[in-house]
Protein backbone atom coordinates (compact mmCIF):
# COMPACT_ATOMS: atom_id res chain seq x y z
CA UNK A 1 0.00 0.00 0.00
CA UNK A 2 1.12 3.28 -0.85
CA UNK A 3 -0.43 6.56 0.67
CA UNK A 4 -0.29 10.10 -0.77
CA UNK A 5 -1.54 13.29 0.42
CA UNK A 6 -1.98 15.90 -2.45
CA UNK A 7 -2.38 19.85 -1.69
CA UNK A 8 -5.32 21.58 -3.70
CA UNK A 9 -4.42 23.43 -6.71
CA UNK A 10 -4.38 27.48 -6.28
CA UNK A 11 -8.01 28.62 -5.44
CA UNK A 12 -10.01 32.07 -6.30
CA UNK A 13 -12.81 32.49 -4.35
CA UNK A 14 -12.78 28.59 -3.03
CA UNK A 15 -12.75 27.42 -6.80
CA UNK A 16 -9.31 26.30 -9.19
CA UNK A 17 -7.89 29.30 -10.93
CA UNK A 18 -6.45 28.11 -13.96
CA UNK A 19 -3.38 28.02 -13.25
CA UNK A 20 -4.63 25.85 -9.80
CA UNK A 21 -6.42 23.28 -12.54
CA UNK A 22 -2.04 23.13 -14.03
CA UNK A 23 -0.82 22.58 -11.19
CA UNK A 24 -2.97 19.75 -10.45
CA UNK A 25 -2.81 18.14 -14.09
CA UNK A 26 0.95 18.16 -13.22
CA UNK A 27 0.72 16.57 -10.39
CA UNK A 28 -1.18 13.87 -11.45
CA UNK A 29 0.96 12.91 -14.63
CA UNK A 30 3.53 13.17 -11.76
CA UNK A 31 1.29 10.35 -9.81
CA UNK A 32 0.46 8.53 -13.14
CA UNK A 33 4.17 8.21 -14.03
CA UNK A 34 4.59 5.92 -10.91
CA UNK A 35 2.35 3.53 -12.45
CA UNK A 36 0.48 3.08 -9.58
CA UNK A 37 -2.22 0.14 -9.42
CA UNK A 38 -5.44 -0.15 -7.39
CA UNK A 39 -5.85 3.56 -7.21
CA UNK A 40 -8.28 4.85 -4.49
CA UNK A 41 -9.22 8.66 -4.40
CA UNK A 42 -10.35 10.21 -1.83
CA UNK A 43 -10.93 14.31 -0.93
CA UNK A 44 -12.41 16.88 1.31
CA UNK A 45 -15.49 17.90 0.75
CA UNK A 46 -14.29 21.61 -0.45
CA UNK A 47 -15.09 22.52 -3.56
CA UNK A 48 -11.47 23.18 -4.23
CA UNK A 49 -10.36 19.62 -3.11
CA UNK A 50 -13.15 18.44 -4.90
CA UNK A 51 -12.15 19.88 -8.42
CA UNK A 52 -8.48 19.10 -7.63
CA UNK A 53 -10.02 15.40 -7.49
CA UNK A 54 -11.40 15.37 -10.50
CA UNK A 55 -8.30 16.44 -12.09
CA UNK A 56 -7.15 13.35 -10.58
CA UNK A 57 -9.66 11.26 -11.67
CA UNK A 58 -9.79 11.85 -15.40
CA UNK A 59 -5.66 11.54 -15.42
CA UNK A 60 -6.27 8.12 -13.89
CA UNK A 61 -9.33 7.10 -15.88
CA UNK A 62 -11.19 6.17 -12.60
CA UNK A 63 -14.60 6.00 -12.39
CA UNK A 64 -15.57 8.00 -9.29
CA UNK A 65 -13.84 9.39 -5.77
CA UNK A 66 -14.96 9.73 -2.50
CA UNK A 67 -15.65 12.79 -0.57
CA UNK A 68 -14.20 12.49 3.25
CA UNK A 69 -15.35 14.75 6.03
CA UNK A 70 -11.62 13.52 7.70
CA UNK A 71 -9.73 15.57 5.18
CA UNK A 72 -11.58 18.44 5.19
CA UNK A 73 -10.28 22.15 5.89
CA UNK A 74 -11.89 22.34 9.50
CA UNK A 75 -9.41 19.08 11.01
CA UNK A 76 -6.25 18.45 12.46
CA UNK A 77 -3.59 16.81 10.82
CA UNK A 78 -3.97 14.14 13.67
CA UNK A 79 -7.80 13.70 11.98
CA UNK A 80 -6.06 13.33 8.59
CA UNK A 81 -3.91 10.10 9.66
CA UNK A 82 -6.42 8.52 11.80
CA UNK A 83 -8.63 9.01 8.32
CA UNK A 84 -5.10 7.40 6.13
CA UNK A 85 -4.80 4.71 8.03
CA UNK A 86 -8.94 3.62 8.46
CA UNK A 87 -9.32 4.24 4.06
CA UNK A 88 -6.09 2.30 3.50
CA UNK A 89 -7.23 -0.30 5.51
CA UNK A 90 -10.20 -0.83 2.96
CA UNK A 91 -7.85 -0.95 0.57
CA UNK A 92 -5.87 -3.48 -1.42
CA UNK A 93 -2.31 -3.74 0.08
CA UNK A 94 -0.63 -3.93 -2.97
CA UNK A 95 -2.48 -0.38 -4.20
CA UNK A 96 -2.50 3.12 -3.33
CA UNK A 97 -4.32 5.53 -1.54
CA UNK A 98 -4.70 9.37 -3.19
CA UNK A 99 -5.93 11.68 -1.07
CA UNK A 100 -6.31 15.73 -1.74
CA UNK A 101 -6.84 17.81 1.21
CA UNK A 102 -5.48 21.09 2.59
CA UNK A 103 -2.94 23.54 4.61
CA UNK A 104 -1.93 23.20 7.02
CA UNK A 105 -3.16 19.33 8.17
CA UNK A 106 -1.30 17.43 5.25
CA UNK A 107 2.26 20.16 6.61
CA UNK A 108 1.20 19.12 10.35
CA UNK A 109 1.18 15.18 9.67
CA UNK A 110 4.34 15.35 7.19
CA UNK A 111 6.07 17.26 9.72
CA UNK A 112 5.08 15.13 12.75
CA UNK A 113 6.97 12.17 10.41
CA UNK A 114 9.71 13.84 10.27
CA UNK A 115 9.62 15.94 6.98
CA UNK A 116 9.51 19.94 6.96
CA UNK A 117 9.04 20.26 3.76
CA UNK A 118 6.14 23.17 2.59
CA UNK A 119 2.83 21.60 1.63
CA UNK A 120 2.91 24.27 -1.32
CA UNK A 121 -0.61 24.32 -3.75
CA UNK A 122 -0.08 21.21 -5.73
CA UNK A 123 2.41 19.22 -4.06
CA UNK A 124 2.25 15.48 -3.24
CA UNK A 125 3.66 13.97 0.24
CA UNK A 126 4.04 10.43 0.02
CA UNK A 127 3.28 8.78 3.75
CA UNK A 128 4.74 5.25 5.03
CA UNK A 129 1.80 2.88 5.33
CA UNK A 130 3.72 2.07 8.74
CA UNK A 131 3.66 5.98 10.04
CA UNK A 132 7.52 6.06 10.33
CA UNK A 133 7.94 8.87 7.48
CA UNK A 134 6.86 11.12 4.77
CA UNK A 135 8.48 12.48 2.01
CA UNK A 136 7.55 15.38 -0.74
CA UNK A 137 7.79 14.37 -4.11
Amino acid sequence: MRIFLVRHGVAENKRLSEFGRAQIRESALKLKGMELSGVVLCSSPELRAVESAEIIKEEFGLEKFEQCGWLGAWVSGLDVAGGLVRASEACNPTGALIAVSHMPQIEDLASALGCREPADNGSIFEIDPEGEWAKRL
